[in-house]
């Protein structure tokens, strides 16, 4: 494939405007942090590898008209992304259609390679977060437990109910309050959250619509520990001082001392002049 013999064309499929550019711009760039390495030694058996970039502003459309152009068109040899779960789950098929190999670096729904062997990830999974959670919460002694899931979205439905099958296994007090996308005013909700004083609460979705809900969660005085998932990584940038506190499931820790992390750390930071996040090391890890 390819229409010269000495480049890998790779497509990059991610949000890099939009609400969820804070987690496709770090996989982009960590990826292709790895990629200039790869090229810079030499490439891949003397190839070069030529990636094509591609903004899918985190829309499942967008996802499919890209994927279609990227195989069809660019005819690449190897798709990687899209970066959150619907996005993925959404390409899946179209990669095992075309036999296309596509390698999400961050997507972790179940779905997303399910009988599909054409289609990989870098990240853990769903039901690993969403137990690993429910385990920490079991270990230091939480006994009742209420879960905000947001319906609209495979990886909050996912995460929750994983969290929610070990949590009751351990003998804990589950109450769970559903939500949808497009919601923005999350305070009956946390009222009636509030009237069933959890000692911890779970919220498995992304960054932006948590920072709401913890705003909100302290304008009606609710003192809970939170806890969640890798989607919340972004939180302590734009909403440090009052998710102060919570504790959330990642594939990366920055304070990792082995020598591949900190090198990986200190390249990526010399390149973006910021400090990565774990999409970022996940996108790197990809290549």
């Amino acid at each position: 494939k390819g229409d010269s013999s000495n480049t890998i064309k790779i497509g990059v499929i991610a949000p890099l405007t939009g609400d969820l550019a804070q987690y496709g711009t770090p996989a982009k760039d960590g990826f292709q942090l790895k990629i200039d390495e790869i090229n810079a030694a030499g490439g891949i058996n003397g190839k070069k590898i030529e990636l094509i970039i591609e903004d899918n502003k985190g829309d499942i459309n967008e996802t499919v008209n890209i994927f279609k152009r990227l195989v069809g068109n660019e005819k690449v040899n190897l798709v990687v992304g899209p970066v959150i779960s619907s996005t993925s789950n959404a390409a899946g098929p179209l990669a095992q259609k075309a036999k296309v190999v596509m390698i999400t670096p961050t997507g972790t729904n179940m779905d997303i390679t399910k009988d599909k062997d054409f289609v990989f990830r870098t990240t853990f999974t769903d039901p690993y977060q969403g137990t690993a959670a429910a385990k920490y919460a079991a270990k230091n002694g939480i006994k009742k437990v209420a879960i905000m899931t947001n319906t609209a979205s495979d990886y909050s439905v996912g995460l929750a109910a994983a969290f929610k099958e070990e949590a009751q296994k351990s003998g804990i007090e589950v109450t769970e309050e559903k939500y949808n996308k497009d919601d923005k005013d999350f305070k009956s909700i946390l009222t009636n959250i509030k009237n069933k004083s959890p000692e911890a609460i779970f919220i498995p979705d992304y960054y932006n619509t948590i920072g709401l809900i913890i705003t909100q969660a302290k304008e009606v005085g609710i003192k809970a520990q939170y806890l969640g998932g890798d989607g919340w990584d972004g939180v302590q940038k734009d909403f440090g001082q009052i998710a102060e506190g919570a504790v959330f499931a990642s594939q990366f820790a920055a304070d990792d001392t082995s020598e591949i992390v900190q090198k990986f750390i200190k390249s990526y930071k010399e390149s973006k002049k910021v400090d990565p996040n774990v999409f970022a090391a996940l996108g790197y890890d990809t290549g």
